[in-house]
Parts: C-alpha cells; sequence; structure tokens
C-alpha cells in the first residue's frame, strides 16, 4: 500500500517535470502530493501515533484524488489551449 502512495507521487512528479520541460516553465519544489509520504514518515518516526492501516488508506485517497485533479486541470489547459489557436487561426 505504501509503494503505491509512493509510485502515484513519483508519477505526479515525473508528469510535472515533462511538462515543465516542454513549457520551459518554471517547476515548484513543493507539492501537496507529497503530504502523504510526509504524514506517513513522521507517523513511522514517532512510533505510530495514528494507525498504519487507516493512514495509509487516507495516504492511498489523497494521492489519487491529487494525482487525479491535476491530471484534470492539465487536460483543461491543453483544450482551452487548441481551442483558442483553433479561433485564431480558422479563416
Amino acid at each position: 500500500m505504501s509503494a503505491l502512495i509512493v509510485a502515484l507521487a513519483i508519477a505526479k512528479v515525473t508528469n510535472k517535470l515533462i511538462v515543465a520541460t516542454i513549457t520551459k516553465k518554471d517547476l515548484c519544489l513543493w507539492d501537496p502530493i507529497l503530504v502523504s509520504l510526509v504524514v506517513m514518515f513522521m507517523n513511522q518516526y514517532w512510533y505510530a501515533i495514528i494507525p498504519e492501516v487507516p493512514l495509509l488508506y487516507l495516504g492511498v485517497f489523497y494521492s489519487i484524488f491529487n494525482l487525479a485533479t491535476y491530471l484534470y486541470r492539465k487536460k483543461v489547459e491543453r483544450i482551452n489551449f487548441l481551442y483558442f489557436r483553433n479561433k485564431l487561426f480558422r479563416p
């Protein structure tokens, strides 16, 4: 379960790196998807203040929701850009 959280975080960061490389935009160091990883780390560091299984489920759901909203926003940005470009160059 924790491997899934790490995989989702890596997927989002990789996607952001690709988009930043293509568009030549700045990349912010902190990303909200890293919150679930930090919470899991702190929970293990302080000897499981919160039970591990519910924390893992919350982390997975939060990571999936965060990745889905990011991908949806990028999709809407591309659609709006293409629609604007289509309107601009139409004869």
